[in-house]
């Protein structure tokens, strides 16, 4: 049994903490500042952690390899699993030509104005895939598609950046759910419940500031009806799902529902037009050249959505999560938290036990 040390650094938890974020730092800088690339980064994070907690907190050595090949475990399966499927269905979807199509389908349904395309594409259809998806792959998906009418890549970036904070705390299928309450002992069901009753305050503004940061005060009075519709639909289906339903499905419920409104609402109300925000039209297609309906553009993802959706919530027999691979860690490599007092964790190694319980048939 090892008693985790909370103020290993001079008896002071202010200095625990600037040692324990060293770590963090040095991520940080060889990525911002010495340019190296993404895995020397975080294999020197990993390393300057391991001898941290081995010297620093006196973690013991196997406890220690134990919680390394653990994450090492769980970034192949399932992170890194739902990784290469989303970006495997966008390959798809580009070459047979169905992203084409939605490109198609957004320019010809929704006003020819970039900042109702953002609210939809950025903030909506964003979190439908950080629900199935996540782990970055909304960002880089959504943005290309942003590009695609119009915007500056920096520009799709960071606004898809900023919308991903409303969904990412669900994540793909509620993982960071459900491990935040393997690590801590706590209920996942509760935390999830209680996430869902904060987020929604910021599902509502978030669609104004964002619009604030992108077109000013000018845009959040030209589109706010849109802005107001979005929010208040998505936070509305969020706290639902969180706290009715079930909090695995809450990303791809919510991001669903207002889909499904703020296109709706866009249908019978549509700004003043503004040829600032304009969309970008696409090169005039090649005579003769077949063309795929913009409707099939949404094929991909419905799919998807519709299969994430009944796969969690029947729990398919046979097809259970206690029975996928990489849902389960080895005694080995998972250390759990016991709480034996409120300020003092305890780690222990601990048998097979279930990682995250949602397990998608694609991601």
């Amino acid at each position: 049994m090892f008693a985790q040390l909370l103020t290993p650094v001079g008896d002071s938890l202010l200095l625990s903490f600037f040692v324990a974020a060293v770590p963090v730092v040095v991520v940080l800088v060889m990525l911002g500042v010495i340019h190296r690339p993404g895995w020397q980064a975080s294999l020197a994070g990993l390393a300057v952690a391991f001898v941290l907690a081995t010297t620093v907190w006196a973690m013991p050595v196997g406890i220690a390899g134990a919680a390394v090949l653990n994450g090492v475990v769980f970034a192949l399966w399932p992170v890194m699993w739902i990784v290469v499927n989303a970006l495997l269905l966008y390959n798809i979807a580009v070459v047979s030509g169905r992203f084409d199509a939605f490109r198609d389908w957004v320019i010809a349904r929704l006003p020819n104005d970039r900042r109702v395309v953002l609210v939809v594409i950025g903030f909506c259809f964003g979190a439908l895939l950080e629900g199935v998806s996540g782990f970055g792959t909304p960002v880089a998906i959504t943005s290309a598609l942003l590009i695609l009418v119009g915007y500056a890549p920096l520009e799709a970036l960071t606004f898809t950046l900023i919308f991903n904070t409303a969904p990412v705390a669900f994540g793909a299928l509620g993982a960071p759910v459900t491990v935040l309450g393997q690590v801590t002992a706590l209920s996942d069901v509760t935390l999830g419940q209680m996430i869902g009753r904060q987020l929604p305050i910021i599902a509502v503004l978030l669609p104004f500031y964002v619009m604030g940061v992108y077109g000013g005060r000018r845009s959040i009075a030209a589109v706010w009806p849109v802005l107001l519709v979005s929010g208040v639909s998505f936070s509305l289906s969020q706290f639902f799902a969180s706290n009715y339903l079930d909090y695995r499905l809450t990303d791809v419920l919510s991001s669903l529902g207002s889909l499904v409104v703020t296109i709706a609402f866009v249908q019978v109300w549509r700004p003043a037009p503004d040829p600032l925000y304009a969309i970008a039209k696409p090169p005039v297609a090649i005579a003769g050249a077949a063309r795929i309906p913009g409707w099939q553009g949404w094929l991909p993802w419905i799919i998807v959505s519709v299969v994430v959706i009944v796969w969690t919530h029947l729990q398919i027999p046979g097809l259970a999560p206690s029975s996928c691979p990489g849902r389960a860690s080895i005694r080995r490599s998972r250390s759990r938290f016991t709480a034996t007092s409120p300020m003092a964790p305890s780690i222990s190694s601990s048998p097979w036990r279930a990682a995250p319980r949602s397990c998608s048939p694609l991601f």
